[in-house]
């Protein structure tokens, strides 16, 4: 059972997105892509859960803001904030102007697909991989990477591009160890331990959106 609402946060009108299950024990509220979404056993009043999303709401908003890899001054960029000039971004000795972060992205992936094009051959060389991998650059925002054993390719997200080298770098390694082995078992991090020694540390940065 999925219902909608609506809560206002300084001004600003955001969904409230209700899943009723039998199943779930407690009500629980993520925020995401500006929406609120909420998991309640099936029985909870509305009431209850309107008034759950009121108590927690700015907690939530402000902890992802708190996370945003950009202000209204800059954005992060290989972990260096770099400032806004008069709404333009560099980008690679480029300009461009700064209108969203998804055309943010856009641009980003024309101008530093070479840039993730060489890091990945680096670790292949490094790492001992003889036959190279194609390259597909994303704007995804579940994953910071992937490896497919099919089609020979690793998969990058854009979103890597607001982090420091050294944290890009424990991407390509992670995903280049899949080369050995295809799990996550001790033998893959031992892989990974072998060419990134502060993988955990890079790990949660990643997670935490630490970008230098």
């Amino acid at each position: 059972m999925i219902k909608y609402f609506n809560t206002i946060y300084k001004n600003k009108n955001y969904e409230i997105e209700v899943h009723k299950d039998i199943r779930y024990r407690r009500i629980t509220l993520r925020y995401k892509n500006e929406k609120f979404i909420v998991n309640a056993p099936l029985f909870s009043s509305n009431t209850l859960i309107l008034k759950f999303v009121e108590e927690k709401k700015e907690k939530l908003i402000k902890n992802f803001n708190n996370k945003l890899p950009y202000d209204e001054k800059g954005i992060y960029i290989l972990g260096n904030y770099t400032l806004f000039n008069e709404g333009f971004i560099e980008l690679n000795g480029k300009f461009y102007l700064f209108k969203d972060l998804n055309n943010f992205y856009k641009c980003a992936k024309k101008e530093y697909y070479n840039f993730f094009l060489l890091r990945l051959r680096h670790y292949e060389e490094v790492m001992g991989i003889n036959v190279p991998y194609s390259l597909k650059i994303k704007i995804v925002s579940s994953i910071f990477g992937s490896n497919s054993y099919s089609t020979h390719s690793i998969t990058l997200s854009i979103k890597l591009i607001h982090f420091s080298i050294e944290l890009i770098d424990s991407v390509i390694i992670h995903e280049l160890a899949h080369h050995f082995y295809r799990d996550h078992s001790k033998n893959f991090y031992g892989v990974i331990n072998k060419y990134c020694l502060n993988y955990n540390e890079c790990r949660k940065k990643l997670i935490h959106g630490v970008y230098k």
